[in-house]
């Protein structure tokens, strides 16, 4: 019987199985990646179209494409669609990022066909009905109001505005005037250029036999080519503010939103992996330097975190947390009295052995399971990196010293490359 007065014994993680899946070029040429595991007759579809925000003639069409591509089309009306996804038992999920667009698809192995068959009608002939579009604009306007009241929303508009422009792809903040000047010709643009074979990769996860992954490339092969090259990404300069002390004051606020923001670089920068593990001893994770000493010391927050957004072709670092109004002076001190501290004193190795299990169990939950692996695999198909890449990750993580990681902080951990913004 079990004696639950012991506490079960903690081991280390030495190694991660890294999984391998097939890629198969179908005849339109968009490669099928095809990744089968797991117990459940259950199918989960990724249809990834390369661009997003990064690809849009006018703002914020592609993320109204995308979600108003399962509205309506030329042989099914909105509520036909909804209709059909539920007698199927299938779910639909638009997804879109600053680099993609796209979505995902659930469902039993047994009824993939005729969900196949709704995902091609959507994606050959969509109708992006008027009234749909006016609804959508509509709904966003007021969601964006309610947000903008949020002063952690706003501060994280302006540090990420500060870091790349006001112009570019990373940096714009949506507003009520970009919604309101989107057209159904626009979508119609959009979704021509963008939702096409050429643009395109595919991931199909889960158990399922032969049968239905021939009925995948079957189906998938009807997706529409444009007879064009591969869409180029060209990225406008970079326009960084130059001041870099952006508080904005709200008299009624009883607390204040923080968020201090330098800039980062993407995945093949040869830093980057090692940048991330210091990010978690500095802000990562909840055992990290910034809530061991705002959150459990001083009291100051509920939660403090320090991330690395990442993006195909850029970066950014973001330490983000809200304090009470009377304190946020008191917390950027302490916020920056953390980064002095990684920069003058060498990490125990006590707390390099805790970073390190704590990574490596972050890696074995993002591989547990057939779904949260093609998760994975979407994310470096993207970004045109192996799943080897994890490897190399788990080689850094045991190997990082923390000299390398004093040396990163003196680098990377610096008062005078944060953008500091307090909204509150």
């Amino acid at each position: 019987m079990l004696n639950r007065k012991i506490m079960p014994t903690i081991g280390t993680i030495d190694s991660i199985a890294i999984p391998q899946y097939e890629t198969i070029l179908l005849e339109n040429g968009v490669p099928l990646h095809v990744y089968t595991a797991g117990t459940q007759p259950v199918v989960k579809l990724d249809i990834v179209f390369r661009g997003g925000r990064c690809s849009e003639e006018q703002r914020l069409a592609g993320t109204a494409a995308i979600k108003l591509l399962r509205e309506g089309t030329t042989t099914r009306t909105s509520a036909e669609i909804a209709e059909y996804l539920d007698f199927y038992g299938g779910t639909l999920y638009p997804t879109d990022s600053m680099d993609t667009t796209g979505f995902t698809l659930y469902c039993l192995s047994k009824h993939l066909e005729p969900l196949l068959q709704l995902v091609v009608d959507l994606l050959c002939q969509p109708l992006f009905p008027e009234n749909e579009l006016q609804t959508y604009i509509e709904n966003a306007q007021h969601g964006l109001r309610i947000d903008l009241d949020k002063n952690d929303t706003m501060a994280y508009r302006i540090a990420t505005a500060a870091v790349f422009g006001d112009e570019h792809p990373y940096g714009y903040n949506s507003t009520e005037e970009m919604y309101a000047q989107l057209t159904r010709a626009a979508l119609i643009e959009y979704r021509n250029e963008n939702f096409v074979a050429e643009n395109c990769f595919t991931i199909a996860s889960g158990q399922f036999g032969d049968t239905e992954k021939a009925l995948i490339q079957q189906y998938l092969a009807k997706l529409p080519k444009s007879g064009k090259s591969p869409k180029s990404i060209v990225l406008p300069s970079k326009t960084p503010y130059s001041e870099h002390i952006l508080h904005h004051s709200k008299k009624k606020s009883l607390q204040s939103a923080i968020c201090l923001a330098r800039p980062f670089f993407n995945r093949e920068h040869p830093d980057y992996i090692d940048a991330t593990i210091l990010n978690v001893v500095f802000g990562g994770y909840f055992g990290s330097r910034l809530m061991s000493n705002i959150r459990e010391d001083k009291g100051y927050t509920y939660g403090i975190y320090s991330s690395i957004g990442r993006m195909k072709y850029d970066g950014y670092w973001l330490v983000s947390a809200e304090v009470g109004k009377k304190v946020a002076k008191n917390a950027l001190k302490e916020i920056y009295f953390e980064m002095d501290r990684l920069q003058s004193e060498l990490i125990s190795d006590t707390e390099m052995t805790l970073v390190r299990n704590y990574l490596m169990g972050q890696y074995l939950q993002q591989l547990d399971g057939v779904f949260s692996t093609s998760n994975v695999m979407r994310e470096l198909i993207n970004v045109e990196l192996p799943m080897a890449f994890y490897e190399k990750m788990i080689t850094r993580i045991k190997a990082i010293t923390p000299e390398r990681l004093q040396e990163l902080a003196k680098m990377y951990l610096c008062k005078v490359d944060f953008y500091e913004v307090v909204v509150g």
